[in-house]
């Protein structure tokens, strides 16, 4: 690795390799480098392709079938917060299939935390989609900004993917700052 960032080879950009779809909305390249973007995922189409490859697909479906296994049966609608809700499709997913499996009788109230507001937009659209009727808030902001805008109580939280890149010590740290204001706590990582 050279100073200031990944060295991305030709044959990479060219062909064959699995990031080169989406690295270009994660990242933008400089001279063969790779810096992250101020606003990541600011076209949401890498994105998307990135969550429907074969491995996240697997993936997800795991995360959901867990959460089914270890989130607590539930008797009045949840409220649902998501930090780094990309798209909304896992959102959407979880809960219909929570409340498909009588986990939950429904959400009253889920919270879209997105730092990209084109991602965020999507997000709502989806997930008014699948759950029309719920309670529906966006915010665009990082998981890093999020805690001095919540004002009240959610039964869970979920973060997919959205703080995978970060150091250990701010995994332990922003989830932390959240702990006052949610009961259960969902996190997607992928193995690395």
């Amino acid at each position: 690795m050279a100073s200031g960032g990944l060295r991305v080879g030709p044959s990479a950009r060219r062909k064959g390799s699995f990031d080169a779809p989406f690295s270009p909305g994660f990242s933008r390249s400089r001279g063969g480098r790779l810096a992250a973007p101020s606003a990541p995922f600011h076209d949401p189409r890498p994105f998307i392709h990135f969550s429907v490859v074969p491995v996240m697909k697997v993936a997800r479906q795991q995360f959901i079938r867990q959460c089914g296994h270890s989130l607590p049966v539930f008797d009045r609608p949840v409220r649902f917060m998501d930090i780094g809700c990309g798209d909304g499709a896992l959102t959407a997913t979880l809960l219909t299939r929570l409340v498909d499996a009588g986990n939950v009788p429904g959400a009253r109230e889920v919270l879209l935390i997105e730092p990209s507001p084109a991602m965020a937009a999507l997000a709502e659209e989806t997930v008014l989609a699948a759950l029309p009727g719920v309670d529906i808030a966006v915010r665009n902001s990082r998981m890093e900004d999020c805690p001095p805008s919540i004002d009240h109580h959610f039964e869970i939280a979920m973060s997919p993917p959205a703080c995978h890149p970060m150091p250990i010590g701010q995994k332990r740290v922003h989830p932390s700052r959240l702990k006052p204001w949610i009961d259960h706590v969902v996190l997607f990582e992928m193995d690395a």
